[in-house]
This record gives structure tokens, sequence and C-alpha cells, in this order.
């Protein structure tokens, strides 16, 4: 069923996002289409010449200004820790913080580029996920306190010359003084509020001290002036702007930018500066200033981080990088591949646009001596055919195929050489080879079998891909628009054909890429979905057989999907509701078919829509789930009994020995029913069952335990209560192949059964259990059990421990766990993996709902 407010939910989320693609798209268009105006009359070689003309030692001092920001930056990783109460020297804040930094300010993911690195860095030095998470909400905080700050004062009392524009001073002054205003509030709450916990959602914090938060607007204020300063002094000395006025306009143009979502500001940034000051200084210059700032400020900075990041996987085993690896494994398979995600798009774009501008003229006069034409010709079409197709792969990394890892290996090689073929382009070709060299020892991160195609791109995806050829084609026109085109072009061929070359370079990138994109439209679905039903397929019933949990009997219930392998060796069941997915505990089948099994769930659910979630997995799988892009929220725990060691001696176990005594006496007898002779009993058990049902006010469960159905329970071997002939109580048994684990799913007894009936069939099982050489009795889970309260307790675990201790009105959470402590069990945590956030509470309903066959059985029982 769907809950009505659920599905406003989704329309509005769904509603939001299509907003969201449809604002970059526009943006992006609008960047294109002002550039192009702008740049009419204006020659490529001419922003060239601006960026050779550029005097030396404003590079080297570019270059200075460019450090002393990220070093401001790395203090706010410093003074994040002591804020989350892990101080740590500087020199160990330092590789986090610049990573961490140089990654976000290229992509604007503040998540992967903060969270991610620091927590690959900083769990070496034994700090949680929840002091990491402060930490990042603390740079967060101190990043948007200068950029308010500065702004503030420059736009109130400095503001940019832009009158000329037509754009109101008042209209300055008024934002001016709101930042200014949401400065002041947060420092005012700080000297107030700073230290006190703060409930949000599911997030608790607390605001820094006065002091800290006075820091923070200081050193961020730092950054932002070294930032602006880094692009001034780059600029020609005839501006005639202040230094403070060009700060005011650089935080417009970086504010925009940030808004504007488009990764770095890329474009959005110079349209700015094209905007504020074309009236003042030639266009070409501003733009080969720009162009020099990006390659300071963003470029080396970057390929710097990605050496550093890199350095710490290729130093592994020795000493301290030993360290770091082995406390962050994980997290490392994380990080990796998105890292390299990016590396190969970026190589993509370098091979496009290269392909597409003009050569330098004493190269393509060396390459005439030594290379035949057709070659370089060839060469320049391949490299934008790879170019096109790393765009695409890198798709394929972030998803850890190893398909794409493959590809992705021949391509950086392909387009090295290329890149020196077509005109010795040895600057880009030496970054792919890089890009090579770096990715060739992490091959064990790209462990996925699945095809290439099948790997769905996100819209977000589609539109970097389209806006990167877009940009392709539009730079393509730029640098050859002195050449007037006739049809003739397309079949010049000469050393000095450039334009000729670039258009044949762009019709096949957009072609190669066309074709590609179809291809994936009009793939075949390879995913093989069996809907459920009463009559289970024998592939199933293999996997099941041979399963070494007990839960997975639960598939040949037939009330669940079932999604299998293409090999039918491993299996996930799940059951829908709403918008939520959810798979009743982890894959079963080999490990590593289990691995890649998540990920095509994941991207099923991706594919409809929906939100994917895992109930009741075990921690020993939970890596898999945070590769995998989910969260985790503990639900409860699962009691097994070690039968190696289970026993009725004892002053321990005189309840039990007790009543195993008593029911002999009385002439009660215990006997496991086989399979084949279960169908006959099948009548006096429904009898029974109803009677049960009857007599307790409650309704057939499902989805997560088993319900009365004769076609399922044939398939079990039952465990009897009999006296005089008579069945009284009856369990149907779960069974594994290699004897890891025995359970039972449905557990009746009639009206006529004395007190302590289950007590003594649960004895009788495990003993007979430990006779036949079980290794464990699983008793099922106990929800909600061993959830932590206190201040620093997620807000979910604390929601827990208090319907633990007060829902006994429609459940009996602690009278259930109480139950099964008689019998001495071990606790195992379980948990369930989703996508957190304000859905969360629909997921739990869902999940309820599934369980109690509707919202009315959640409330009634």
């Amino acid at each position: 069923m769907t809950i009505p407010w659920e599905s406003e939910i989704f329309l509005n989320h769904k509603t939001l996002r299509w907003i969201g693609y449809f604002a970059v798209t526009s943006v992006i268009s609008f960047v294109l289409w002002f550039l192009g105006r702008e740049l009419h009359g204006i020659h490529y070689h001419e922003i060239l010449t601006e960026i050779e003309l550029l005097p030396r030692f404003q590079i080297v001092l570019a270059i200075l200004f460019t450090g002393g920001s990220y070093l401001s930056l790395t203090f706010y990783d410093y003074f994040g820790l002591q804020y989350a109460g892990r101080p740590l020297p500087l020199r160990t804040t330092m590789p986090a913080a610049f990573v961490s930094s140089a990654f976000s300010n290229n992509v604007g993911l503040s998540f992967f580029g903060g969270m991610a690195f620091r927590y690959r860095l900083y769990s070496a030095f034994d700090l949680m996920a929840l002091d990491i998470a402060k930490v990042v909400f603390f740079c967060s905080i101190t990043f948007w306190l200068g950029i308010l700050c500065l702004a503030g004062v420059a736009f109130a009392f400095l503001p940019p010359p832009l009158t000329q524009l037509g754009f109101p001073l008042g209209g300055f002054h008024a934002v001016g003084f709101l930042f200014l205003g949401v400065v002041v509030t947060y420092i005012w709450g700080c000297y107030r509020r700073g230290g006190v916990p703060i409930q949000m959602l599911r997030w608790s914090f607390s605001l820094p001290s006065g002091s800290l938060a006075l820091i923070q607007v200081l050193i961020s204020s730092i950054d932002w002036l070294f930032a602006s300063a880094a692009l001034y002094i780059l600029l020609p000395a005839s501006l005639d702007i202040t230094f403070a006025q060009f700060v005011s306009i650089y935080l417009m143009a970086t504010l925009i930018g940030v808004v504007s979502h488009v990764p770095g500001g890329v474009g959005v940034f110079e349209t700015v500066f094209v905007w504020a000051l074309g009236g003042k200084i030639p266009t070409s210059t501003i733009l080969g200033t720009l162009m020099m700032f990006r390659a300071v400020y963003y470029l080396a900075p970057l390929c710097l981080a990605f050496s550093i990041f890199s350095a710490f996987e290729f130093g592994r085993h020795f000493g301290l990088l030993r360290r770091f690896t082995n406390t962050a494994q994980d997290w490392i398979a994380t990080v990796v591949p998105r890292v390299f995600s990016l590396a190969t798009f970026a190589a993509g774009v370098i091979l496009l646009f290269s392909g597409v501008t003009p050569d330098v003229n004493e190269r393509q006069k060396l390459l005439s001596r030594i290379l035949p034409l057709a070659i370089v010709e060839v060469s320049h079409l391949f490299a934008s055919v790879a170019g096109v197709s790393l765009l695409i792969i890198a798709r394929g990394l972030q998803k850890r195929l190893d398909g794409a890892f493959a590809v992705s290996v021949v391509l950086l090689a392909f387009g090295a050489t290329f890149s020196l073929l077509k005109g010795i382009d040895y600057e880009e070709g030496l970054i792919l080879a890089g890009t090579l060299l770096l990715l060739l020892p992490c091959r064990r991160y790209f462990y996925r079998k699945a095809s290439l195609f099948e790997a769905r791109f996100s819209p977000e995806w589609i539109i970097a891909i389209t806006a990167t050829l877009g940009s392709m084609i539009w730079l393509m026109m730029f640098a050859h628009k002195h050449v007037d085109y006739s049809a003739e072009l397309w079949w010049t061929f000469s050393f000095n054909g450039e334009a000729p070359r670039a258009i044949r370079a762009s019709f096949v990138a957009v072609s190669a890429g066309l074709v590609v994109g179809i291809a994936y439209l009009i793939r075949a679905p390879k995913l093989k979905v069996i809907v459920g039903n009463s009559t289970i397929d024998e592939a199933t019933r293999s996997i099941v057989r041979n399963a070494d949990r007990t839960y997975g009997n639960l598939a040949l219930l037939g009330d669940k999907k079932l999604l299998l392998n293409e090999a039918n060796t491993a299996l996930i069941m799940y059951a829908t509701a709403g918008r939520s997915w959810i798979a009743l505990g982890d894959p079963l089948g080999p490990p590593e078919e289990c691995k890649e099994l998540i990920w095509r769930f994941r991207e099923l659910c991706d594919l409809h829509g929906a939100m994917p979630a895992f109930y009741q997995v075990d921690p020993d799988n939970l890596h898999l789930y945070v590769e995998a892009g989910l969260s985790l929220i503990k639900i409860g725990e699962e009691a097994i009994v070690d039968l190696q060691n289970f026993s009725l001696e004892g002053r321990s176990q005189k309840g039990l020995r007790n009543i195993m005594n008593r029911f002999l006496k009385e002439g009660y007898s215990f006997a496991v029913v086989p399979v084949e002779e279960v169908p006959a009993l099948l009548p006096e058990l429904e009898r029974i069952s109803s009677d049960w049902l009857e007599s307790k006010h409650v309704k057939e469960k499902r989805f997560s335990m088993g319900f009365f159905s004769e076609e399922y329970l044939k398939n079990f071997p039952v465990g009897v209560v009999r006296k005089d002939g008579d069945i009284l109580a009856f369990a149907n048994l779960w069974e594994t192949p290699k004897k890891t684990e025995l359970s039972v799913d449905l557990m009746r007894y009639s009206r006529n059964a004395p007190q302590g009936v289950m007590d003594y069939l649960f004895s009788q099982l495990m003993m007979s259990g430990k006779s036949q050489g079980y290794k464990t009795f699983n008793l099922g889970m106990a929800p909600f059990s061993g959830m932590k309260q206190g201040p620093l307790a997620p807000l979910w675990s604390r929601v827990g421990a208090v319907i633990y201790g007060f829902g006994e009105h429609f459940y009996n959470f602690q009278g259930l766990r109480e139950y099964k402590e008689k019998f001495h069990p071990t606790w195992r945590s379980k948990f369930l993996a989703s996508q957190t956030g304000i859905t969360t509470p629909v997921l739990l309903t869902n999940i309820a709902s599934l369980i109690s066959g509707g919202i009315k059985g959640v409330l009634l029982k």
C-alpha cells in the first residue's frame, strides 16, 4: 500500500530534483551563450598570447598567495578537531586538510571532498566517524562565515563598481548588511549557547564557543583574502580598481558559482568577471588571467593532492602509511573508485578539448618531418574517440566494474600515445600516463563482474557528459571562428589543417557518444526477477538448500519477489511498499556473487526511482552496504545459542530442567516428523495454528517470518509435542546442509497445552540439534534490543531505546528478550542498511506494514 503523504514527499522530491537538473542545464547554456557573445571577434590565439605575456613574478606571487590560502584551510581542520574534542598536531592535520580541500574546490562535492578523505586519514589516529563528522560540520560553517563576513563588509561599505551596468547600490547595501547580520547572529549564538547540545532531525550537535566562532571568522576571512589576492595580482596594472572593490567582485562570482552547483563554478565564475570587468580591460586579457588563475589555484593543488593521496596507496606497506591503510581499509575502498572516476573523466575532457584547439606550430613542423600525415590524422580522430570513451567509462569506475578498470587502462595508454602522435602534446600525455600509473596498483578496488552497459547513468552524469560535449563544440567554434566554413573542410588533409581536424574530431566524438547512448537505451536487461508465487523454481530451492543461514527458507513462502544473478547461484528476496524496496537479510549465495547482487539491487531500485533497504543484515557484511552508498542503523539483536556448549545441567538451567522432568513424568513426548510425513499432519497442524491465532487475538505476520501455508510447510521437518497421540504444539525446523545453524519459524500451540510447553519444545529441539552436530540454534531477533541512550547516542538509537522500554502495549519487546535469555544465548546486532534522511520514518513504517500485513495490522497487532 502507499501512504498518502509518502506519495507527496516522493513527488516533491522528484520535482525538486528535475528542477535542479533544469537549473544547472540552463546555467551552463547561458554561460556558453554569454561567453560566445562576449568573445565575438576575439581569436583563440589572443587568449594564449595573454597567458604567455603574464610576468613571471606575478605568477610567483599568485602561487605564494595560493599557498597562503591553502595554509589557512589547514587551520579549518586544526580548530575543527579542537571543536570535536580530539585535537591533533598541525603536522597531522595538514595532509587531510589539503587533500580534502583541493578535491572540494575542484569537484564541488562537500561530502565527497570532505568526509571521505578526512575519514580515510583521521581514522588512523583513532578518531571515530562522529568526531570526523563534527570536523566536517565545523569546516563547512567556517567556509561560509568567511565569505559572508567579507562579502557583507564589501557589499555594505565598498560595493563592486557595477553601477554602470544598472546594478543598484541599495541592493548591495541591503545584501551586505543581511550577510553581516547572519555572522553576528552566529557569533552571538555561540557566546550564548556554545557547547549546549542542539537536536535537529537525527543529529545532535553543539555550537562552538564564542572565542572559537571568532577564530572561524578570522581564518576563513584570511583564506578568502589570499584567494582573492592570487587572482588580483595576475590582472594587469592598467585595471583601475582597488583591491577592496575587486574582493567584492570575487566574492560575488564565488557565491554565484556555488549557488549554480556547477563543479568548481567553471564557466560561471568566468562569466561574472567578463560581465563585471568587460568594459575596463579586454575580454581576452580577462580570460587569459582567469585560465592562469585556475591553473595556479585549482589545477596545481589538485594534482599535488592527487599525488599525496596516491602516495599513501603506493606506500601502504611502510611505517605510518601501513597504519593508515590498515585502519581505514573499508573507507579507502569507498574513496578510491570515486577519485579515479573523477580523474578519468578529467582525462577525457583534456583529450576532447585538445582535439578541437590549435596545436603549437613548432611541434607541428617537427611532426611533419618524422611522421606521415595519415598517422597524424588518424591519431587525432582516435584521441577524440578515446576522450569521449573515458567520459563514459568513468561511470563504470565509480560503480567499481572490473571491465571499466581494464578498458580505462587501455584508453589511458592509447590516449597518452595519441596525444604525442597528433601534435607532440607531451603535457596531456604526461597527465594521462600519470593517471594510468596511479590507477594500475588499485586493481583490487574494481571487483564487480557486471557488464559495462548495465551501469545506469544518472541524470547528473548525462548532464555532465552532454555539457562536456557541448563545451567542446563551443570551444571548437571559438578557436576556429576565423576560418570560413565550407563543405570542402571535411575533406581537407594537411599538417596545417587544424580547423578541418577539429571539425572531424568533434563529429567523431559526438557520434561515438550517440552510438554508446543508443546502445545503452536499447540494451536488454539481464536482471532475473521472479515475482513471488506459490511455485518456487529449482534454482531458488538449490540456493536456499546450500545457504549457511536458515532465514533463506523464507524465500519458499512465495510472498516476496526474488532477484537472482545470471548464474542462478545467488538471490535477494525483497518486497515493495510504496517507494520502499526492502530486501530481507543479506543476499544468499557465494560471497563474491552476493557482493555484486547488492549493487544490482541498488541499481534496480535506482532504475525504478525506489528507495533501497536491506532489513536485518549481519555485522560481518556492513562494509558491503557502505560501499554501495547506504547508511546503517541498528534495529535490534539476534539470539544465537551455542549448541556445542548447551546443556540442561547446572544451577542456571534449573528452570528448564524442571520443566523437562515435569513434562516427561506427565506423559508428554517429543518427536521430529520427517518431511515426507508432514503432509498427513497438515489438517491437525492447521487446527492448532488457527486456535493459537484466535487465542492470542493476532493476525498472521509476514515478510520477515512465516505464516501458515500447506505448500510452505511441506518443505520442512516439524518438531511436535504430543500427549496420548494428540499434537499440542509444533514448530517447523529450518536446517542448513553443513549443520552451521538450526532454527524454527512457525511456533504454535493449542489452548489445551500446559504452561511451559514451548520451553519443553525448544529444549528438546536444542538437545536434538546438539546430538546431530549442529553448531548453533537461532532464536530470532529481539527488536530494539541493545540500543543505547544518552546525549551522544544517535537519535534513532535513543528512539529505539524508548520504544523498547515503553512499547509493551504494542509489542512485548522486553518480554521477548527475557524469554530468550533463559537459553543463555549470545546476542548479535542486526542492522538496517538504507538511504537515511527525512524518508527514514516512511521506510520504517513500510517495513512494519509489510510484516503486519498493512497499517491496520501495525496498530491492531
